[in-house]
């Protein structure tokens, strides 16, 4: 009898538990991949790396100060470089064309979520240092490693326009 009790009172706290967790894990993904999309495109803001653009996200990712290469270490690289994966979150490196026939385009860093979940779960794009972008009800919602967030222009009438929005600064970064 008592077991059966203790039995129903870890089953009640799991099922209360359970969703908070999840959400709380979902909210920290998010906020560490907002985090690193700021990080990686504050470095397009420097000279040196307009005269030498990295091949890649892993180069991207590498040209990080090691301090920061170190907050951000336990990632996992996919298809040779071109994309990172961590917590719960796919990155990568490309340059977005500001008009038709632009060779050169914006460099930009993107994230967005590694499998499908719930509406809402945001996309992040970053252009500089201060501009990061997030749309969270892109449709269809992006997901896995060939589905990422596009984007057409990277004109701020243009991004607001489908629903991208700018996020502040996180704290403590």
């Amino acid at each position: 009898m008592d077991l059966a009790l203790l039995i129903g009172v870890v089953a009640v706290v799991v099922i209360v538990s359970l969703p908070r967790l999840t959400a709380f894990a979902q909210r920290e993904n998010e906020a560490d991949a907002q985090r690193l999309v700021r990080r990686l495109a504050q470095l397009f803001d420097e000279d040196s790396l307009s005269s030498s653009p990295p091949r890649d996200t892993r180069a991207l990712f590498e040209r990080l100060p090691k301090a920061a290469r170190r907050q951000f270490e336990d990632q996992t690289i996919l298809e040779d470089g071109r994309l990172v994966l961590r917590h719960g979150y796919y990155f990568e490196f490309v340059r977005v064309p500001s008009f038709a026939g632009d060779t050169e385009g914006w460099m930009a860093v993107r994230a967005w979520p590694e499998r499908a979940a719930p509406k809402g779960t945001p996309a992040y794009f970053g252009f500089s240092g201060n501009v990061v972008l997030s749309h969270s009800s892109l449709s269809p919602a992006p997901f896995g490693p060939d589905a990422p967030p596009q984007i057409r222009s990277p004109l701020p009438f243009d991004l607001q326009a489908h629903g991208w929005r700018s996020v502040n600064p996180l704290q403590g970064d």
